[in-house]
C-alpha cells in the first residue's frame, strides 16, 4: 500500500514582514535577517510613518515613509533593523522584500579603432560605434566690386555618430567615411564628409559642408544659413561612453574683419578654427583633427576670402571579448 503524506508540502513565497510598534518615538529592535534588496516599507494606519534603520554592518542606512509607504534599494545586507514612528500606538509596520539586488559592472574588454575600410574578422556580441565624416568649411564672400559683398564662411559640420550592440558570427565589411574638403570656391559651400558603416548593421552619416555664403555682410562670424551671429562650433554628444568616452564637433564659422570661431568636440576629433579676416583678404579655415570632425569656416576681408578647412575622416570603434 503506497503511504502519501497530506497535505503536500509547499515551498513558502511569504517575503512580508509585519511588526506592530507599540508607542510612537521609541525605537523597536527587529531580529531578522535582510538581504541586499528592494522593500516596501508601509504603515497602517497610513497617517503615521515610519522610519527604518537597517543595522549589523559599520553604517546604518535609513529610510522614512511617505504617506505611508516607501521603496527602498537596500544596497547591503543586514542583520536586524530598528523601527520608530512619528505619531499612533500599536502601527503595524510591514517590510516586504519585491526585488533581488543583482550584481553587475560596466561592460569591459578589447577596443579595436578601425581607420581605413577593409574586412572586420572578429565575431561574437560586439558593441559597435560608427562615427562619419566631418564636413569641410565653406568660402564666403569675395568683398568685390566692394565691401557689402563680404561674409565669412561656415565651418563643416561633424559627422554622425550611431552605435549598437550586436551579434555577428560572419566577418563584416567596413567603410569609413571620407572626410569633406573644404571649398576654394568664393561662395560655395565646403564637401561633405562621407558615411561611416559597419556592414548594413550600423551606420553613422557624413557631417555636410560649412556654407559658402555671398551676399550682403557685416563684420562677424560666418554662420548656419549665412548668419553672422555664429561664434563657436559645438560639440556632439557621444551615448556611448562605455566603448568611446569624448566628442567630435564643428568647425568654427570664419571672421568677418575679425577672429574666426573656434571647432567644437575632444577626445575622439576636435573642429578645425575658422579663419580670420583683416585688411584686404581672410585666413583659411583650419582642417579638424582626429575623428568626424568639420572644418574651419573660412574668413574674409573687404577685398578677398579665404578658403575653408577640410574635416577629419570617420573611424569605427569595435568593443569585443565581454
Amino acid at each position: 500500500m503506497a503511504i502519501q503524506v497530506l497535505p503536500a508540502a509547499t515551498s513558502s513565497t511569504l517575503n512580508a514582514d509585519s511588526y506592530t510598534v507599540p508607542e510612537a518615538l521609541k525605537k523597536y529592535k527587529i531580529i531578522k535577517n535582510f538581504d541586499a534588496a528592494v522593500y516596501t516599507i508601509t504603515t497602517s494606519p497610513t497617517s503615521s510613518e515610519a522610519t527604518v534603520l537597517f543595522g549589523g554592518a559599520s553604517s546604518f542606512p535609513s529610510t522614512t515613509t511617505s504617506s505611508g509607504a516607501i521603496t527602498y534599494n537596500l544596497a547591503s545586507s543586514a542583520t536586524n533593523a530598528f523601527v520608530s514612528i512619528n505619531t499612533g500606538t500599536n502601527v503595524v509596520v510591514t517590510i516586504t522584500k519585491v526585488a533581488a539586488a543583482l550584481s553587475g559592472a560596466e561592460m569591459s574588454g578589447t577596443l579595436d579603432t578601425i581607420t581605413s575600410t577593409g574586412t572586420y574578422n572578429q565575431t561574437g556580441q560586439l558593441y559597435v560605434v560608427a562615427v562619419g565624416g566631418g564636413g569641410g568649411g565653406g568660402r564666403g564672400g569675395s568683398g568685390y566690386p566692394n565691401a557689402n559683398y563680404r561674409y565669412a564662411a561656415q565651418g563643416g559640420r561633424m559627422g554622425g555618430v550611431s552605435g549598437s550592440l550586436l551579434y555577428t558570427n560572419t566577418a563584416t565589411t567596413i567603410t569609413i567615411g571620407t572626410a569633406g574638403n573644404g571649398s576654394t570656391n568664393i561662395g560655395v559651400d565646403g564637401n561633405s564628409g562621407g558615411t561611416t558603416t559597419f556592414g548594413n548593421l550600423v551606420s553613422g552619416y557624413g557631417g555636410s559642408g560649412g556654407t559658402g555664403y555671398i551676399g550682403a555682410g557685416t563684420s562677424g562670424k560666418g554662420g548656419e544659413n549665412g548668419s553672422n551671429t555664429y561664434v563657436n562650433a559645438v560639440a556632439g554628444n557621444i551615448d556611448n561612453p562605455t566603448v568611446i568616452n569624448g566628442s567630435n564637433g564643428d568647425g568654427g564659422g570664419g571672421g568677418s574683419l575679425g577672429a574666426g570661431g573656434s571647432g567644437g568636440g575632444s577626445g575622439i576629433g576636435t573642429g578645425g578654427a575658422g579663419g580670420s579676416g583683416s585688411g584686404t583678404t581672410g585666413v583659411a579655415g583650419s582642417n579638424a583633427t582626429g575623428y568626424g570632425a568639420g572644418g574651419g569656416g573660412g574668413g574674409c576681408g573687404n577685398q578677398n576670402s579665404a578658403s575653408g578647412g577640410a574635416g577629419s575622416p570617420g573611424v569605427v570603434y569595435v568593443l569585443r571579448g565581454f
